[in-house]
């Protein structure tokens, strides 16, 4: 659970990178394709969530916390059409789109393109 928790917390970072149109966030920019434009709806607590008007499941729902909120970032990059691969024996996720984004478990580095975007203090 402290594994995906982590990983969650770059979520937002993520939908900064991808161009998304999220309900609750923000719209996708008017230079986007139309084919880049996705409705991605989560509720706190739930383990479904809805693409386009498609229900799907999650297997951990998304919750709050400290002023945070936590969205699994596999679910999160596969709606918006990235590509997810994980390596278990490296604990690292890749998130690849328009963008290629390294996230390591228990690190707080996000590298996009091969360059440190993020580091800060993990919670």
């Amino acid at each position: 659970m402290q594994r995906r928790a982590i990983i969650a917390f770059v979520a937002v970072i993520i939908l900064a990178l991808f161009t998304i149109n999220l309900k609750y966030i923000a719209p996708t920019p008017a230079h986007a394709e139309e084919s880049d434009k996705h409705d991605v709806i989560f509720t706190l607590g739930k383990t479904t969530y809805t693409v386009d008007g498609r229900e799907k499941e999650l297997d951990v729902a998304p919750y709050a916390k400290n002023g945070r909120t936590y969205i699994p970032v596999r679910y999160l990059a596969q709606a918006l059409g990235a590509k997810v691969q994980w390596d278990e024996e490296s604990q690292t996720v890749w998130l690849t789109k328009d963008k290629r984004i390294r996230l390591v478990v228990g690190s707080s580095v996000l590298v996009v393109n091969d360059r440190e975007r993020f580091s800060g203090k993990l919670m």
